[in-house]
């Protein structure tokens, strides 16, 4: 659908609505009508944009990852490592609530909808790729396979880090823990 100027600003508007309502009312509050009402447009609005509520997901998603993909590639392009600004990201997301929670309301949304899936497969591939090349630079001695299962064991134990420790949860992250998280990942790399 080509869509004029106001029509992408109404879009990117009813996507930020669904994030925040992801983020403070979660799975409950994502509703047709509820984001309709939260942005303060007609329900027919909404399905000018999105037919259904999983395409509406499914474009929150790749906004979200789009985004997150953006703020890597800025801070390697202001001179920051790969590993270093991943690893800056989730302990930054992990002290914003809205952040975790909106991690943990896009896997449980993810087992209802199968066209999010692809989705989520697509970003999680791509961050393995992006890993992958980085730890091949760590260590040239490693081949694309050695530094791809490295990468597939690296990456749950970051995105886990804010299920078990993000705001709101009784555990916090002490700066102890962080130091071991980092050293962990650089032992993974290097051996």
């Amino acid at each position: 659908m080509k869509l004029t100027e106001k029509g992408r600003a109404r879009k990117a508007q009813i996507i930020q609505t669904a994030i925040g309502i992801l983020s403070t009312e979660g799975r409950s509050g994502f509703t047709m009508r509820g984001i309709a009402e939260s942005c303060g447009l007609r329900l027919s609005n909404v399905q000018y944009y999105f037919t259904s509520l999983e395409d509406l997901f499914c474009e929150t998603l790749e906004f979200i990852f789009e985004d997150s993909k953006s703020r890597l590639e800025q801070s390697i392009a202001e001179g920051n490592g790969v590993l270093e600004t991943i690893l800056y990201m989730i302990f930054h997301d992990i002290e914003k609530q809205p952040d975790c929670q909106l991690l943990y309301e896009i896997w449980a949304l993810a087992a209802h909808y199968e066209k999010s899936n692809e989705t989520i497969c697509g970003f999680y591939k791509s961050y393995i790729d992006v890993l992958t090349e980085t730890i091949q630079s760590k260590n040239p001695d490693q081949t694309k396979e050695q530094a791809q299962k490295k990468a597939e064991v690296i990456l749950p134990l970051l995105e886990g880090l804010c299920l078990v420790y993000g705001k709101g949860r009784k555990q916090k992250l002490a700066p102890e823990l962080e130091k071991s998280i980092v050293e962990t990942i650089e032992f993974i790399i290097n051996t």
